[in-house]
């Protein structure tokens, strides 16, 4: 069509340059000469069919591996072969952020950290995609707080740069024939930690017998006296043996005076 539209304008402006050029003596007129015909237009190309290839650049792990397992089977239904890239951990990001920097397109998508979220989107190497997600629906299809925490940026904003791929999750298991035997409960009772202060036993007290139910987040800066009780051979007569500790940035400190590997047997209790 373009085409047709230059060859007017053209037409028109040789048109507009006849009327303006002087008058030529009369003449007899040249014999009329057979006007070729407009060469043949070339069509255009057809569009592209649409998209038949995509790369996902990710690290190195297995699920990087399950991932292109389930990219085959797309490709077994849809024929868009997807090809999972995968690079080291120790050089993904690396890899990565050099292309994007280079403003390059070697891929298509990243299965990247959530910590690269805030440079991916105000670097230009993330898209929006708060509008896809909305109208197909893939904004419900996770946790309110997964979706805030791995794919929104600025966190409040309500703008989606990522859709997350896979959550953390912390799992937690106990030996029930300890934590749930009689005898094992009992003697857990007497293996304690407790604060110091005016009480006998100051309150927090950490105990495997009840901290599993109501646990409590320990700071730098406490001060426990550590328990344990050794009952005697007699049946009558027990040792409690207390070491103070202090919680440190870097863990438990010892700060008891009195070695308590070895201790006296006064007599009996």
């Amino acid at each position: 069509m373009w085409k047709k539209v230059l060859l007017a304008l053209i037409v028109t402006f040789a048109l507009v340059l006849s009327a303006c050029a002087p008058a030529a003596p009369t003449e007899a007129p040249p014999p009329a000469e057979t006007e070729a015909p407009p060469p043949a237009e070339t069509e255009a190309p057809p569009p592209p069919a649409g998209v038949t290839e995509l790369s996902i650049l990710w690290a190195q792990w297995d699920p990087a591996n399950y991932l292109q397992q389930v990219a085959d089977m797309y490709f077994d239904e849809t024929g868009i072969k997807v090809t999972v890239v995968q690079e080291p951990w120790g050089s993904f990001y690396d890899r990565f952020s050099t292309e994007m920097a280079a403003k390059g397109d070697a891929w298509d998508m990243v299965v990247g950290d959530s910590q690269w979220l805030g440079q991916g989107a105000t670097s230009g190497w993330y898209i929006d995609l708060t509008d896809f997600m909305a109208s197909k629906g893939i904004s419900d299809s996770v946790t309110e707080a997964t979706l805030t925490y791995y794919g929104e940026y600025p966190t409040g904003s309500g703008t989606y740069y990522a859709f997350p791929t896979e959550g953390d999750a912390d799992g937690w298991s106990y030996r029930k024939d300890l934590f749930e035997n009689p005898d094992e409960m009992a003697a857990f009772g007497l293996n304690f930690c407790h604060g110091l202060g005016l009480g006998l036993h100051e309150r927090p007290i950490i105990s495997r017998l009840n901290s599993m139910d109501h646990p409590m987040e320990l700071e730098a800066g406490m001060v426990f006296a550590v328990e344990t009780y050794c009952p005697a051979s007699d049946g009558v007569s027990a040792a409690r043996i207390e070491e103070e500790v202090i919680v440190t940035p870097k863990g438990a400190q010892i700060i008891t005076l009195f070695p308590a590997d070895e201790l006296p047997i006064a007599n009996r209790y």
